[in-house]
């Protein structure tokens, strides 16, 4: 199974994963990176490869949301041996096909980020967004003021995000409390 690429930030964004090949028909249990899951079917055409430098064009013909999956299935896939073949493939869209509004950023835009505080204490670096439900976190892997390695776990707020520069860098006030996000390694 090929490993995860990082998609080129001006070109590709990942959107899913295709899980197994589903049925007799070529049907392809997908995971969707989306969020809603659902949102996946807005996107057409899935750039399907290994990685964004080798995709190939497909059109979704017929879906359905399955209670850990969707079943996807396109045009260009008629047979079960074609979808078995395409196991473990990304699933990428063209960047430019989502709709943001100012001040919205991509998960993909943030991991990578070096983090700082205000006053220039470098954190880390954000290794993933996760969502909880009252917001997005971004997961740090750095230190603490003490030079303790471990795990921050940072809302994405704007009680707390004072800057983001994507790709690059995102600048965060030490709120009082904050350094209870952070869990050392032992």
């Amino acid at each position: 199974m090929p490993r995860e690429p990082k998609a080129r930030p001006e070109a590709l964004l990942k959107v899913g994963k295709v899980a197994s090949a589903h049925g007799l028909a070529g049907g392809l249990n997908i995971y969707s990176y989306t969020h809603p899951p659902a949102r996946i079917f807005s996107y057409q055409p899935w750039l399907i490869g290994t990685g964004p430098a080798d995709v190939r064009p497909f059109t979704l013909a017929n879906a359905r949301m399955l209670p850990r999956r969707i079943v996807a299935f396109l045009r260009e896939v008629r047979d079960r041996n074609t979808a078995e073949a395409m196991k473990g493939l990304w699933i990428f869209i063209a960047r430019e096909q989502v709709p943001r509004e100012a001040g919205e950023f991509l998960w993909d835009e943030l991991v990578g980020c070096r983090v700082r505080s205000e006053d220039g204490q470098v954190l880390g670096e954000v290794v993933r967004v996760v969502d909880f439900g009252a917001q997005d976190i971004l997961v740090v892997d750095g230190q603490d003021a003490q030079g303790r390695r471990g795990e921050w776990m940072i809302p994405f707020t704007e009680a707390v995000v004072r800057a983001v520069r994507p790709h690059e860098e995102i600048v965060i006030t030490m709120l009082e409390g904050l350094d209870a996000c952070f869990t050392p390694r032992w």
